[in-house]
């Protein structure tokens, strides 16, 4: 689960590279999310 959501994450940031501090803490928060669920 945690891989595909990394894997999304590094897509969006090749294609948005002007918006990866915000991206990144998005991913970070839905990475956290999932773990926490686990």
């Amino acid at each position: 689960m945690v891989e595909t959501i990394v894997m999304q994450c590094m897509l969006i940031l090749k294609e948005e590279p002007t918006g990866q501090s915000l991206w990144l803490t998005e991913c970070l928060r839905s990475i956290m999310k999932k773990v926490v669920v686990i």
